[in-house]
């Protein structure tokens, strides 16, 4: 009787242990990335608690996680978790600046200030001769380099 007492102990034990674990590992990430798993754990912590055989505490576990992983995570993702909040350079992509400098023929870089700041420009179609005074749009960043591209009806 005494070894069945700490067998079934030790499998709650066990299963509680493990459903702390993904909550610690759900609390150090961003997004939800192993709730699923712990609330899996504490499924089978009940199923040990109420003495059942460990293999149906494991199926028990995989069958819960899975199937909530399944079932809500793509809910959480749409309603729940806020998009992410761009950086100063995420939110530069769209944005039109006007050309300080023209593209040089030699290095096909030119200048532009953005919030303030002096950039290396670089135009996404090489062939595109960009004009200081010339209004462009951002296309994306390159380490320090913003590329750019012309308006639509600028020559």
């Amino acid at each position: 009787m005494g070894q069945i007492v700490d067998a079934f102990g030790t499998q709650v034990i066990f299963w509680l242990a493990l459903m702390i674990i993904f909550i610690v590992v759900e609390i150090l990430t961003i997004g939800l990335t192993s709730i699923w798993f712990a609330l899996g754990a504490m499924v089978a912590a009940i199923a040990a608690g109420c003495n059942l055989n460990i293999f149906i505490q494991i199926a028990l576990f995989i069958v819960v996680s899975i199937v909530l992983l399944i079932l809500t995570k793509p809910f959480f993702e749409k309603y729940v978790i806020k998009h992410r909040v761009k950086t100063n350079i995420d939110s530069a992509v769209g944005e039109k600046i006007v050309m300080e400098e023209a593209i040089n023929d030699y290095e096909g870089i030119g200048t532009a200030k953005w919030q303030g700041k002096e950039w290396s420009i670089k135009a996404i179609n090489p062939t595109d001769t960009l004009s200081k005074g010339e209004i462009v749009e951002i296309v994306k960043v390159e380490g320090v380099k913003l590329i750019v591209k012309k308006l639509e009806g600028q020559q």
